[in-house]
């Protein structure tokens, strides 16, 4: 599966004696490896001084393990340079993070927790604050309705420095609004999915609207067993139904792969 999204972000970071707004920019490809897995790659640009500097610019690999809708795991790289008004300065940034989510009908919230370690480039090895490293807690909150592109969100996120470089203190506090803005006229594949109904079977009815509901489109056949020859034209069309079908079992939920575009804009 390959999504592309392009988001289009804005932020208001407070820091302790300082307030600021930016806009941020970023484009994303992201690959469905195997079941639960996937890798990223993300280029943002982001500006300070209310949108009237550039700030910085970056580039973002990411592997993630998705367990279910509630709980998934990613670790990455971050490569990028920062405006420190002369000139800009180059950072490598290595991360872990687990997130954890909740859902009540439309709402959904959802809690970050991601360590990770920054090395900023032209200092030297052992320089105070050449190394530096963040614990990050994210609190979020999604509105997400049926068939809706748009989703309304809000995000709080608090930045703790750990460990040696200003171990302990807050390094800012971060909100983030807006709205992400989902192209629903994507191509979508849809997998065939043969459901057969033997004597004495049942809940196929049920088991198609579970089917089409993950996105994929059933054929229900009944077994005809009134007759031999019943029973020798039945079994020809259900081998004829396996070979078109991408899968065949009444009790599966099935999650179609999607190529698309979405956006997200930030006020």
């Amino acid at each position: 599966m390959l999504i592309a999204p392009v988001p289009l972000s804005a932020q208001e970071e407070v820091e302790p004696l300082e307030h600021d707004f930016g806009i941020w920019g970023d484009l994303t490809i992201k690959k469905h490896i195997v079941s639960g897995l996937s890798a990223s790659v993300l280029g943002n640009i982001r500006t300070k001084e209310n949108s009237s500097q550039i700030d910085q610019w970056r580039i973002n690999p990411e592997l993630q393990f998705k367990f279910n809708d509630y709980f998934d795991l990613s670790a990455g790289y971050i490569y990028f340079r920062s405006n420190k008004g002369i000139e800009y300065q180059g950072n490598h940034r290595w991360y872990g993070a687990v997130r954890m989510a909740v859902s009540f009908g439309p709402v959904h919230l959802h809690l970050r927790e991601r360590f990770e370690q920054t090395i900023r480039e032209g200092m030297e090895p052992g320089d105070y604050g050449r190394v530096y490293n963040y614990l990050r807690s994210r609190v979020g909150i999604d509105l997400k309705f049926e068939n809706c592109p748009v989703t309304p969100y809000l995000n709080v996120e608090n930045f703790l420095y750990v460990f040696e470089y200003k171990g302990g203190e807050m390094a800012e506090m971060r909100y983030t609004a807006g709205v992400k803005y989902t192209n629903i006229a994507t191509k979508t594949a849809k997998p065939r999915v043969f459901i057969p109904v033997f004597p004495g079977t049942n809940c196929e009815y049920d088991s198609a609207k579970a089917v089409r509901d993950a996105g994929a489109n059933p054929e229900i056949f009944v077994i005809n067993n009134l007759t031999a020859d019943g029973v020798k034209k039945s079994a020809d069309i259900f081998a004829s139904k396996i070979a078109s079908s991408q899968a065949s079992n009444s009790r599966r939920h099935f999650a179609p792969s999607v190529n698309g575009l979405s956006t997200t804009a930030h006020v």
